[in-house]
């Protein structure tokens, strides 16, 4: 949501948290906390993954490309 950077990587914790990242960094200081309707607003393809279940993740290269779903390995899950 920072410096125009697009949502490549989406994560729906086990725990069911949400989250919407850029791919571009894993450090905890660069994480902010947003409104999952104001990510929606900014690309409205994440709401094809509105049925992503708790546990799962799904990424894309590029905007406009196909999301690829998969199951979060638990490091993937608390990666950020």
């Amino acid at each position: 949501m920072r410096d125009g950077f697009p949502i490549l990587l989406v994560s729906h914790d086990s725990d069911g948290i949400w989250q919407v990242l850029c791919n571009t960094t894993t450090k905890e200081a660069d994480c902010i906390v947003v409104c999952l309707g104001c990510c929606f607003e900014r690309d409205q393809s994440i709401g094809e993954l509105s049925d992503l279940p708790p546990g799962w993740m799904a990424e894309r290269e590029k905007p406009g490309e196909q999301w690829s779903r998969r199951p979060a390995a638990q490091e993937d899950e608390h990666e950020v």
